[in-house]
This record gives structure tokens, sequence and C-alpha cells, in this order.
């Protein structure tokens, strides 16, 4: 008796036969959809891709990153730039925080 209830729930032909009725459907469906490219287009794709050259983008690289310091140089210095801006905030929450009936907890 355990034998044949364990033959039962081992048994996965009635599953897979429930599956594959399921998926009959949807498989037939996808494999009527006509591909985006023909595959001599994506061949044509790639041959194309295949003669790039690009040692000449690392030269061209690193002369744009060569100009990029000058370009970074002539930048203000930020915290000179917000020091103005943070110092009048910081001076508003100490008010704040002084004031009759102000609520510290709230910036």
């Amino acid at each position: 008796m355990l034998a044949a209830d364990l033959k039962a729930k081992l048994d996965a032909k009635s599953l897979l036969d429930t599956f594959l009725g399921a998926v009959a459907g949807p498989a037939s469906t996808l494999g009527s959809v006509a591909p985006p490219l023909s595959s001599s287009q994506v061949s044509a794709g790639a041959n194309l891709s295949a003669g790039v050259s690009t040692p000449g983008i690392s030269g061209s690289i690193s002369i744009v990153g060569g100009q990029t310091t000058g370009l970074l140089a002539g930048l203000p210095d930020p915290l000179q730039t917000l020091r103005p801006i943070t110092a009048s905030r910081n001076g508003r929450k100490r008010h704040q925080g002084r004031s009759v009936g102000a609520n510290p907890g709230v910036s």
C-alpha cells in the first residue's frame, strides 16, 4: 500500500502532460512571430562592427581628459562659493533656537 501511494505521488507523467497541453498554444503563437531581422541582416551588422578600429578612440579620450584638467582648474573653489550660504543658514538656525517659542527640532 505504501509503495503504491509513493508511486502515485512520484508519477510525473500526468503533470507533464498537463504542462505540455497548457503551453502548446502559446508556444505555437510564439513560433509564428516573424523575426524583426533576417539572418543576412544580422550578419551584415556583425560584419560592420567587426571592421571598427578602436585605437583612435583611446587617443581622443586622452586628449579630452587633458583638456578638462585646465577647465576644472579655472572653476572657483566650491567651498569658497558655498561658505556665505552655509554661514547664513547656520546663523538662522542658531537664531531660531534662541527665539521664544521656537522649536529647535525643526530646521
